[in-house]
């Protein structure tokens, strides 16, 4: 059974066609796209007074033992002068020590006397304390001066992880250093990966302008920053960079060394609530694995970063794999204008069960997957991205959820190279060249919306599905320029149903272009050599029923130069002329009859055919189930002549016909009256976007059948 037409979805069908663009569909589509604007986000966790690389206040001072000119002087020292570390990094003050040691790190510390202890961190923490013993929440700035500072990892029994700087339970603080590779904090003797940072329940922590080097003097590896009902967290100008190697070769990847992969710079966990307000901007990730792993997440950006060579992903957004009671809803995230680059597995793997993300203007170079975007909502965008990859990438643009769907995420004006494809249902003004085509994600397929886009050098063109047969396929293919052929040659079908039907479905104004007719590619372009590109072939499913296919452009497909005493120069012949073939091959294929075919042309180099109305009468191309007492609305941008069939079952038996232009202005405008059973047929005109509703007492109502435009 064909599915039935889902009337909302097609009203952006008559927006589309009548108003040639984009814009209607804009206005048609969730509010998140049209109330998107670039500063409609999160606001950044903590201010520090201004954006400089000294910021305008320091509550503490980190810095080398010994000077730039050889003098020694306090590792740890306040604003006001007081010194809280010396020199030799004893703590040398208790507003340095922090009783939550005896909770978070006993096993470190017992064995010190705090004052008197060496410090572990190059003092580090002894200037959290003192901002924690001075401050309390309202916090301070830690300011780290030019050098090389190394961590010892002590252990926090809340998280049960090897960790350097312990903020549990923190808020307010803010660590700046004097620059990117010019502040160096590194990991020294450490085991079990520990994290630079643990930052469970902590809040408003700001990391900016420093390097974190993510492994310890031995090489073995460390990560960054553990996240666990963190709420607001600040990195900026931060590179981090682990251990991996970098190995060069027809493109650059990473692999891990003998002693293990350092982790990314954040790794979060569900304890409970969401990690909300998180802000990557301005950094470098490089050589590590998962280098920026968000789960359990809620409002970030991450803008204007740089992600280079890792060994996995370079961006893990995720639910996680738990129970389903306990999944913590992962929305509002935009991911912009970052630069993409060699992700050993795939640039940005997102999955979210709730929407309202954003991933724009970001540039991705790749010889694996680029953008998967499993989402199961309609409120996501994908646009004004450029994706270069090589060949055997996996993945271009991909939204879907494994064999499932994404209903609506917008894929727009983004370009693709050497691409292996798009997949969605949404897919706006796009440019891909030497890519696999468009397709719609491996689902149910219903509902696709494929407009603007051009296609050069695509084996496929647009299709119906995708890795997994799909129920089918219904809505608009409008308006894209495919140019099927390129330095291998031409390859297959520009529109076709692959995995699933076609139905219901407008394909209209698309321009198809096979090869030149030339003989200069191996093989040439006759019979024995390369196939020839259909334009429009639905002939592979009878269910390809329904569709409007009109106003299309065809160029050098098969068969597309059939004129009176003509053999196609290219493949076969046409309707009974001579052919090396033997076979009649048609431009536009379609296997069921039931389809309405007018106003198209093909044609080869020096010949035009227009194909004109290849059915006289046009078949039912309208399925409405109408239930009586429920207005339902003509989808079409024009006027439908209904056959309406109907049983009488018993009597006494009535039907009224009510047609408006809108559900609330119904108005009679036919009723029959039956006193006997038996089968008759109510015909009445519908116009373009009016409703009808069926009334009936004692009566069966059929499908309509459409009989005339």
């Amino acid at each position: 059974m064909v599915p039935m037409v889902n009337i909302e979805r097609r009203k952006l069908l008559e927006s589309l066609f009548m108003a040639g663009s984009v814009t209607a569909l804009l206005g048609a589509l969730p509010e998140i796209v049209r109330a998107y604007s670039p500063s409609n986000i999160i606001i950044d966790p903590r201010s520090i007074g201004n954006m400089q690389t000294i910021p305008s206040k320091c509550d503490v001072h980190v810095q080398p033992p010994k000077s730039p000119t050889g003098q020694s002087q306090p590792m740890v020292v306040a604003a006001d002068g007081t010194v809280i570390v010396d020199s030799s990094g004893t703590i040398v003050n208790s507003l340095g020590c922090w009783s939550t040691y005896t909770n978070y790190a006993k096993s470190s510390y017992s064995s010190f006397t705090c004052p008197g202890g060496q410090t572990l961190t190059s003092g580090i923490q002894e200037a959290i304390n003192y901002i924690i013993n001075t401050k309390g929440s309202a916090g301070g700035v830690v300011c780290i001066a030019p050098g090389t500072y190394y961590v010892t990892s002590i252990y926090s029994t809340a998280i049960s992880n090897s960790v350097g700087l312990v903020l549990e339970g923190l808020g307010n603080i803010a660590f700046v250093g004097s620059g990117m590779d010019k502040t160096i904090i590194q990991f020294q003797r450490v085991q079990y990966l520990p994290y630079f940072f643990d930052l469970y329940n902590a809040s408003n922590i700001t990391v900016r302008d420093l390097t974190l080097l993510a492994y310890d003097t031995n090489n073995n590896p460390g990560q960054g920053m553990f996240l666990a009902n963190t709420d607001g967290l600040l990195i900026e100008n931060v590179h981090y960079k682990g251990n991996a190697i970098l190995n060069t070769g027809q493109y650059p990847w990473a692999s891990c060394p003998s002693t293990g992969c350092s982790g990314g710079l954040t790794n979060t966990f569900n304890f409970g609530k969401p990690n909300t307000n998180i802000v990557l901007r301005g950094s470098i990730l490089e050589l590590s694995h998962a280098q920026f792993n968000l789960r359990f997440t809620q409002n970030v950006l991450i803008e204007d970063n740089i992600f280079r060579y890792s060994v996995g992903d370079h961006l893990i957004i995720s639910y996680n794999n738990i129970p389903q009671e306990q999944w913590i809803p992962v929305t509002n995230v935009v991911i912009r204008n970052n630069k993409l680059l060699w992700a050993g597995d795939t640039a940005i793997d997102f999955i979210s069960l709730h929407g309202g993300h954003v991933i724009e203007g970001n540039y991705i170079e790749t010889a694996g997957n680029a953008i998967l975007l499993f989402s199961q909502v309609e409120t996501d965008l994908v646009i004004n991205n450029v994706i270069k990859q090589v060949t055997g990438a996996e993945n271009g643009i991909t939204t879907g959820f494994e064999a499932t769907a994404n209903p609506g995420a917008l894929i727009m004006n983004n370009r693709l190279y050497n691409s292996p494809a798009i997949i969605g249902r949404y897919i706006i003004n796009n440019y891909c060249e030497n890519c696999g085509g468009i397709y719609t994600y491996p689902g149910t397929g219903e509902d696709w919306f494929i407009f603007g886009n051009t296609l050069k050098n695509t084996p496929f063109g647009i299709r119906c599905g995708g890795l997994y047969t799909v129920n089918g396929c219904t809505g608009v293919v409008a308006n894209n320029r495919l140019y099927m052929y390129g330095p291998a040659g031409p390859m297959s079908s520009s529109i076709f149903d692959f995995r699933g039907p076609i139905h219901d479905t407008l394909i209209a104004n698309n321009y198809i272009e096979g090869p030149p007719l030339s003989t200069s590619l191996p093989g040439g372009l006759g019979c024995s050599g390369y196939y020839m590109p259909y334009g429009i072939n639905l002939g592979i499913h009878s269910a390809s029923v329904n569709n409007v296919i009109t106003g299309n452009t065809i160029l050098n497909a098969k068969c597309a130069y059939p004129l009176e005493g003509k053999v196609d120069p290219c493949m076969c012949g046409f309707s009974g002329m001579s052919s090396a073939c033997g076979t009649a091959w048609l431009p536009i294929v379609v296997a069921s009859p039931n389809n309405y075919i007018f106003g198209n042309t093909a044609y080869a180099t020096g010949g035009q055919y227009n194909y004109g109305n290849l059915y006289p009468i046009p078949p039912g191309i309208l399925k409405l189930l109408l239930t009586p007492g429920t207005p339902v609305q003509n989808p079409y941008p024009f006027d439908t002549e209904l056959d309406i069939p109907i049983s009488a079952t018993s009597t006494p038996a009535n039907v009224q016909v009510y047609i408006g232009p809108s559900q609330s202005q119904l108005t009679l405008a036919i009723q029959r009256q039956y006193s006997s059973t038996g089968i008759d047929t109510i015909s009445i005109k519908l116009p373009a976007g009016w409703w009808i509703q069926v009334n009936t007492t004692n009566t069966a109502i059929g499908t309509p059948v459409v009989v005339g435009l």
